[in-house]
């Protein structure tokens, strides 16, 4: 039975260390843009949602809005990206499935229920 209970407690552990780590590489993302317009171009390939984080990032941070254009650099390419497509089901930055995340909670929510009819 504890062994059990260690089992489902590890699984639960990796799965949060697995979303954590897009969240990371959201930063990231912003970071490398923000790097690539402080050289005064962006040459990568970055969604529009990507790069208004990034510009979100900047607005926050008066250092970079006194002392550099970076946030000119980052308006001038959000107005160079083409008119956004509709777009269904995707979260923003990550552009995770809606229905993925929903049935990850489910199945947390469900695997809570278990223990706790068992414990009871």
């Amino acid at each position: 039975m504890k062994m059990k209970i260690v089992i489902i407690a590890v699984m639960v552990i990796v799965a949060m260390l697995m979303v954590a780590s897009v969240a990371l590489a959201a930063s990231s993302t912003t970071t490398a843009i923000i790097q690539e317009a402080q050289a005064g171009h962006i040459d990568g390939n970055y969604t529009a949602a990507q790069v208004q984080a990034a510009l979100a990032y900047v607005k926050g941070d008066p250092t970079l809005q006194q002392y550099s254009n970076v946030e000119g650099v980052l308006e001038d390419y959000l107005a160079s990206l083409p008119a956004p497509a509709a777009k269904t089901g995707g979260l923003m930055f990550t552009g995770g499935s809606t229905v993925a995340l929903l049935a990850f909670g489910l199945a947390l929510m469900s695997g809570g229920l278990v223990l706790r009819r068992r414990h009871a």
